[in-house]
């Protein structure tokens, strides 16, 4: 069922909640549960891989909490079936398989104000979906037939699968109004605010995603703008979890004066390997691709947990 249109585009104004009463027997619940978590803490395999919790399961792909942040996310959800941009459901799942725990999505807005996952509304439609250009309703354009058999998301559907996927963790870019859908969100799915990393391009938009509740930040550079002085300035006054800069750009000096600060930075969109080498050697802390393999070797054991599951069923077959 599409999701109804809410006023929320037209005011996001969240009112504070309301005080909650004390409860004497509070403390010792505390208690009990600290010790507790501590009891289970002790009893998980972490001290194969450190840094990573495994949750075995038959059913599911490998689960793994990753406890920092990681050097390659998934551009667009990644690429599948030779095909980028496609921000779609089948591209989610792909790239998870893969080991890919950390990813980019495009927001942008249909003509009833609500939010969806798609880069552009100009080349897109024909690009997925074999339609014409334009904006379109939400009920339109989840009505579209996408190529590949691919589904494209509502953000009810991408909250969903981020719910399903607790140990993945999203970069936001918002095509447009990105206050108003940043709020939006916010206040919609509170609960999944710790597993997304939204986009800002200053100083005076970070402060404002900061008050609606985000705490993990990423500055957005292009290939001149902001200045190297205003990034680096930035980046040393406001706690961001890290600079997406173009990688013509990361390859210079920025690379280095933000390293030397310890800000990370990520290298946007990398698709091959020399480049990948080149911008390490610059000290770039990760990097945005389409279909580059992760190097993570925690992570790259858990896709190989994957395969290996996935050829069983499929031999079982």
């Amino acid at each position: 069922m599409a999701e109804s249109p809410s006023p929320w585009f037209e005011s996001y104004k969240s009112p504070l909640p309301k005080k909650r009463e004390g409860d004497p027997n509070t403390k010792h619940r505390l208690l009990f549960l600290i010790t507790l978590i501590g009891l289970l803490a002790t009893m998980l395999p972490t001290a194969f891989w450190p840094g990573i919790v495994q949750i075995p399961s038959s059913a599911a792909p490998a689960v793994s909490y990753v406890a920092r942040p990681v050097t390659e996310i998934a551009h667009a959800g990644g690429e599948i079936h030779g095909l980028a941009y496609t921000n779609s459901l089948e591209a989610l799942n792909f790239s998870y398989s893969r080991g890919f725990r950390y990813f980019e999505v495009d927001l942008n807005l249909t003509t009833d104000g609500q939010i969806v996952l798609l880069h552009d509304w100009d080349n897109m439609p024909g690009y997925l979906f074999n339609s014409k250009s334009g904006q379109r309703t939400l009920a339109e354009f989840m009505h579209l037939k996408m190529i590949r058999s691919m589904h494209q998301l509502s953000l009810g559907g991408f909250a969903g699968w981020l719910t399903s996927h607790p140990d993945s963790t999203v970069v936001l870019h918002t095509k447009v109004e990105s206050l108003a859908v940043l709020s939006h969100i916010s206040e919609r799915y509170p609960k999944l605010r710790r597993q997304m990393i939204p986009y800002v391009l200053d100083a005076e938009q970070y402060n404002q995603v900061r008050n609606l509740g985000f705490t993990q930040i990423m500055l957005l550079g292009g290939e001149l703008t902001p200045t190297d002085e205003d990034i680096v300035a930035l980046a040393t006054t406001r706690h961001l979890f890290a600079v997406a800069i173009p990688h013509s750009r990361a390859k210079t000096d920025l690379t280095i004066s933000l390293n030397a600060r310890g800000v990370k930075t990520y290298a946007w969109t990398v698709n091959d390997e020399a480049s990948r080498d080149s911008l390490r050697q610059n000290r770039a802390f990760g990097l945005l691709t389409d279909f580059l393999p992760i190097t993570d070797p925690e992570l790259k054991a858990v896709a190989q947990i994957n395969a290996a599951t996935q050829q069983t069923e499929a031999a079982g077959d």
